[in-house]
């Protein structure tokens, strides 16, 4: 099964051909896993064209997920586009996704995940050489709050 449209999803899609696409599918899907796991009520609004993916209460959660080839790493960096910088979203949970298996790497809010990145610009070259594909913001994933940190905040329970 394909989850990719072969084009842009939305205004602030990176990748051609919408191929990103299926990494934030995944993403999506582990993060409402997470909060089901955790006893935490949510809506799950991807694709209904808003900057958020989930309404837990009155939080509203984007999740950035990013397809790898490699497996999951602190050392690695959390991107989000500048164009979304000011759009309606409270916090951020970010995701790596590799073959097809996401790891929650962390969250952060919004208004402190910008504050404490890097915002880079589209063609700068990144510490390996590699040009950045777009405006955007970038914090290393070892700098993020770790997800156990989150479930309280939201009224979750321990889990199984």
């Amino acid at each position: 099964m394909t989850y990719e449209t072969g084009s842009a999803y939305n205004s602030t899609t990176i990748l051609e051909g919408g191929s990103g696409q299926r990494a934030g599918l995944i993403g999506e899907m582990a993060f409402a896993e997470a909060l089901a796991e955790h006893r935490i009520t949510y809506q799950h609004l991807g694709g209904e064209g808003q900057h958020h993916d989930f309404l837990i209460g009155d939080v509203k959660v984007d999740v950035k997920a990013k397809q790898r080839n490699v497996p999951p790493s602190g050392h690695y960096d959390a991107h989000v586009t500048s164009s979304i910088k000011d759009k309606d979203c409270r916090l951020y949970v970010f995701a790596s996704v590799t073959d097809g298996e996401a790891t929650l790497m962390g969250w952060m809010g919004k208004e402190e995940f910008w504050s404490e990145a890097v915002e880079v610009k589209e063609g700068e070259l990144d510490e390996r050489g590699k040009a950045e594909r777009a405006d955007a913001g970038k914090l290393k994933y070892s700098k993020l709050r770790p997800m156990e940190r989150l479930w309280p905040l939201l009224g979750g329970g321990h889990g199984e």
